[in-house]
């Protein structure tokens, strides 16, 4: 068996249900780990159309957020953006 590794999530409270109900069928840590690798496998095999642009626009003028000009010009192309 691999080495397991704890670690702490905060979930919403209906989900939460849902892993206490597989914790009783003994099937909870399985899940778990079958819905991140699958999770995992999406984002590896993801291509610039699985995103939307406005996201990637907003992420783009976050990391960009400490120069004042390129945020402004990137703000000003999500306004349009969302306009359309």
């Amino acid at each position: 068996m691999p080495k397991k590794q704890e670690i702490k999530v905060y979930l919403p409270t209906i989900l939460v249900g849902e892993l206490e109900g597989r914790r009783r069928m003994g099937t909870r840590s399985l899940f778990i780990q079958q819905a991140i690798t699958d999770k995992l496998r999406k984002m590896d095999s993801a291509s610039l159309q699985d995103f939307n642009p406005v996201a990637m626009l907003c992420f783009c003028r976050d990391l960009y957020s400490s120069d004042p000009l390129v945020h402004d010009v990137l703000q000003a192309v999500i306004n349009q953006v969302i306009k359309k």
